[in-house]
């Protein structure tokens, strides 16, 4: 088996991009080349892009139940890392040949706030940009979290209403005596 190398020299992203390459053999026909080989992808860049986060089966869970945050890229073979939002180390760390990896989290410790990176898995490390943050909550702790936050802001607005009546109460007083003291004056002229 023979080997032959192709140098790219000062690469630019535009030469980012899907490659593959044929052989052919001198007593083969013209035209005649082997299948492509697999693809290799080349993402020029200082920094990857962002991956995906999302929770398998979904971001609300039953209490107990244990739940798995998908962190997928774009490349396959790299490092992937989860944090919770608040913590300053990873969670999990995974070295992936996949595009993705699964980070199972224990029904006790999943609700938060999660996002993950990944990188390439030996020097010289690029690292991506972060997920999107992804909210991990029980079951049934929206809904109280949303009626408990709706009471909050219908006190809020009867208070605010309250507030104006009194003061268009106020006014209406004023000027009625005003009104009234400048009626009295006329009738006095």
């Amino acid at each position: 088996m023979e080997l032959a190398e192709f140098f790219l020299e000062e690469v630019t992203p535009a030469q980012g991009g899907s490659y593959h390459c044929r052989y052919r053999q001198t007593d083969w026909g013209p035209g005649i080349w082997s299948q492509p080989s697999n693809v290799l992808e080349l993402l020029v860049t200082d920094q990857l892009p962002s991956p995906s986060l999302v929770a398998l089966p979904g971001p609300v869970v039953a209490r107990g139940a244990n739940v798995s945050l998908r962190c997928a890229g774009r490349i396959p073979g790299m490092s992937f890392a989860l944090y919770r939002v608040g913590v300053a180390t990873p969670l999990q760390y995974i070295d992936s040949l996949q595009p993705w990896a699964d980070f199972l989290l224990p029904g006790t410790q999943a609700p938060g706030t999660y996002c993950c990176y990944y990188h390439t898995p030996s020097a010289p490390y690029v690292l991506s940009q972060r997920s999107r943050p992804l909210v991990i909550s029980y079951e049934g702790s929206e809904s109280s979290d949303y009626t408990g936050g709706n009471l909050i802001r219908l006190g809020l607005a009867g208070m605010v209403l309250v507030g104006l009546g009194v003061i268009l109460t106020f006014d209406w007083r004023r000027r009625s005596s005003a009104f009234g003291g400048l009626l009295a004056q006329q009738n006095c002229v």
